[in-house]
């Protein structure tokens, strides 16, 4: 692998390039519509088809310059890993039952613990913050149906 140069940028290149892939293959199978009547596929295979765009760049990226030892892979880095997409796989799974408020607010402290040096009152008042304009934006502006408060308080 002498002709990878920058081996973090190639390996999240092809990370990018496998899950848009995978978006486009999902979603491949859902109405796809035109620019003017979208289909519930266009969003999605275009979004795909951008994320394939930007991981071949990345992985371009990999290949020229200078050389870039990749460190190994220590604690720290595989605890931003698991908080973040651990963060994520709560929150899909508080959603409902929970409601949006509650879920985001975990997920959003979960994702500001994934590194060190994050203090506890930012992390809360990004997290409220956040979980708020959610809110805003999604149920009341948007219309989305999505309980602010799910069935674990009785709503």
């Amino acid at each position: 692998m002498h002709f990878i140069r920058k081996p973090k940028d190639f390996i999240s290149g092809a990370l990018f390039l496998a899950a848009g892939i995978a978006v486009i293959a999902i979603s491949s199978g859902y109405d796809f519509g035109t620019p003017r009547r979208m289909g519930p596929g266009f969003f999605p295979v275009v979004m795909g088809g951008l994320l394939c765009l930007l991981a071949v760049l990345i992985m371009i990226r990999g290949l020229v310059g200078s050389v870039e030892e990749m460190e190994p892979l220590n604690a720290q880095a595989l605890r931003g890993a698991v908080m973040v997409l651990g963060g994520s796989l709560i929150y899909g799974i508080l959603i409902r039952p929970a409601g949006m408020i509650p879920a985001t607010i975990i997920l959003v402290l979960m994702g500001a613990f994934a590194t060190k040096g994050y203090g506890l009152k930012a992390a809360i008042v990004t997290a409220v913050v956040l979980a708020a304009i959610s809110a805003i934006v999604f149920v009341e502006l948007l219309g989305q149906p999505i309980p602010l408060l799910g069935s674990m308080f009785g709503y």
